[in-house]
């Protein structure tokens, strides 16, 4: 068995998604666990060990997030996965295993280009907040720039015929559920972008 260790469910249907395109004849028996955040993981360590003691193998892919953020950056991240005492085969860290981040930003690059007008008017909007003083006193909390959850969010929710159509497929999906953000749908989401390589590459050596 391979269990896949993911903090939630975008997390989950990506991989999922990413599983049945790009492995379709896959034999591989597999798990995906969401964990609920990265710090969740070293509840996991006896589910792990039993795996492990009968020839599974464990996977982890976590976002590596900020530098910024406690245990963040990719060095980090992987040096708190370690030290949880989990046994894990291998670990993969959004966007790509080798730069900080999350999993958002490597949606952001996999936008279906038919749609990529969407992000661009979203990205202009970041900046015009971003570059504007509303304020007339110093040291006064300014708009906050929308996260990038944000921006994904109303990706998809911007869509929301192809959405209504992908929640009449799959069932318990909300039409705003922040959760999901309509994956693996393809209409949505471009899963022969370049950007997914290093994450096909993780994944082919198991499945």
């Amino acid at each position: 068995m391979i269990n896949i260790y993911v903090e939630g469910k975008p997390d989950e249907r990506l991989i999922e998604g990413v599983i049945k395109n790009k492995f379709p004849t896959t034999t591989a028996a597999y798990k995906i666990v969401t964990t609920g955040g990265y710090t969740n993981i070293k509840k996991h360590t006896i589910p792990s060990e039993e795996n492990r003691d009968n020839e599974g193998i464990n996977l982890v892919v976590f976002d590596a997030d900020s530098s910024t953020q406690p245990d963040g950056g990719v060095l980090k991240r992987k040096e708190y996965i370690t030290a949880q005492n989990i046994f894990v085969d291998d670990v993969f860290l959004f966007p790509n295993n080798t730069d900080d981040g999350d999993i958002e930003i490597l949606l952001e690059q996999i936008v279906n280009p038919n749609h990529q007008q969407i992000i661009n008017s979203f990205n202009r909007f970041q900046e015009d907040i971003g570059s504007r003083d509303f304020t007339t006193t110093p040291d006064v909390c300014k708009y906050i720039v929308p996260a990038q959850k944000s921006k994904i969010f109303a990706y998809a929710d911007i869509l929301k015929n192809s959405y209504a159509e992908h929640k009449n497929s799959v069932k318990n999906i909300s039409l705003l559920d922040t959760r999901v953000y309509c994956l693996p749908d393809t209409d949505f989401w471009d899963l022969e972008s370049e950007a997914l390589l290093p994450l096909i590459q993780f994944l082919q050596k198991y499945f």
